[in-house]
């Protein structure tokens, strides 16, 4: 049997989400997001995003790449109909060794998605923004930012932390609900291991590890299962109200190990959930997953019509349901 790793969240990490708060700049920004690590030839997704766009009216750049090649690009649809067009090559193309792209901006204000690229890695991957230029609304050009990627390349050598998975608790009820993470270690010598977890808004890209200041940490001496384990984040809410909004709150997490040169994290990819070794998914995304093949159930299309609406705990906990379901029936 699996050691299970088990910890609660706390109620004043959970509450501090509330008081996270974005940024005041006004000069516009592009900006390349992805995770810190990444092990090469695994995939690793860039997200192209704008910041503070209140007066851009239309941007266009590159994102050059070195160390990888395209595997996928994905347009926000919001962007698709930015441009009134659904030939989204109209939008974004490769041209082998950058990624170019061109859009119009909508009504907005604050931050949005423009496209995510997923590359195969090849070598030590590195992303910039070059020709970025921005206009307002009467095609006068705007001064603005951008800001490029360079993670850190880890060998796929023996001596790893992985994490496989995340998943959730067979618990229909929010309230007893949590983020089961499923991980292993491949190296010798290890003398502690286990997840670190942490809401991901509030940690703003910045990396998380034990020395992350509130983080939860499930750790063991154990090694029993040292190759293939789970660790759970109960939630333990008393409120079926705060129990159902937690269940929509993305986690971050990461497997690590110690042994006597020091500390190790995971760095692998494995899905959009899951990059560079970092994990950021709520519980409602698990359950949304396991029911996406279901077609056909009138109870489960008005549960995510409702999802956030004012019958939130009931829609939110038959979701659970039909996907503690769907999962017993595979």
């Amino acid at each position: 049997m699996k050691k299970i790793i088990a910890f609660i969240l706390t109620v004043a990490m959970v509450l501090s989400v509330c008081a996270f708060t974005v940024s005041a700049e006004t000069t516009p920004a592009i900006v390349l997001e992805g995770a810190a690590k990444v092990v090469v030839g695994d995939d690793y997704t860039v997200s192209v995003r704008i910041n503070n766009a209140d007066a851009v009216a239309g941007v266009q750049g590159e994102l050059v790449y070195e160390g990888a090649t395209v595997k996928e690009i994905v347009v926000n649809p919001q962007v698709t109909a930015w441009n009134n067009t659904e030939d989204n090559n109209t939008i974004v193309y490769d041209d082998t060794n950058s990624v170019n792209f061109a859009t119009l901006i909508g009504d907005l204000t604050g931050t949005r998605l423009l496209i995510k690229v997923t590359f195969k890695t090849t070598a030590d991957p590195k992303f910039t923004l070059e020709n970025v230029k921005f206009a307002d609304d009467n095609a006068a050009a705007l001064t603005g930012t951008s800001t490029g990627l360079d993670p850190v390349a880890v060998a796929t050598e023996a001596g790893i932390a992985k994490l496989s998975k995340v998943g959730m608790l067979a618990e229909s009820d929010g309230r007893n609900q949590g983020v089961v993470v499923n991980g292993c270690i491949t190296a010798e010598g290890v003398t502690e291991f286990g997840v670190i977890y942490y809401p991901t808004q509030l940690l703003g890209g910045q990396a998380l590890t034990l020395d992350t200041e509130g983080a939860v940490v499930a750790s063991t001496t154990n090694l029993a299962d040292i190759n293939d384990f789970d660790a759970t984040l109960k939630f333990a809410y008393k409120d079926a109200t705060k129990a159902a909004k937690m269940l929509g709150v993305k986690i971050s997490a990461v497997v690590y190990y110690k042994d006597a040169t020091g500390t190790h994290y995971s760095a692998n990819s494995v899905d959009k959930y899951i990059q560079g070794g970092v994990a950021s998914k709520a519980v409602l995304n698990v359950a949304l997953d396991k029911v996406a093949h279901i077609t056909g159930d009138d109870a489960l299309d008005a549960a995510i019509a409702g999802i956030s609406g004012a019958d939130m705990v009931n829609c939110r906990n038959t979701i659970l349901a039909k996907a503690i379901a769907a999962a017993n029936a595979q």
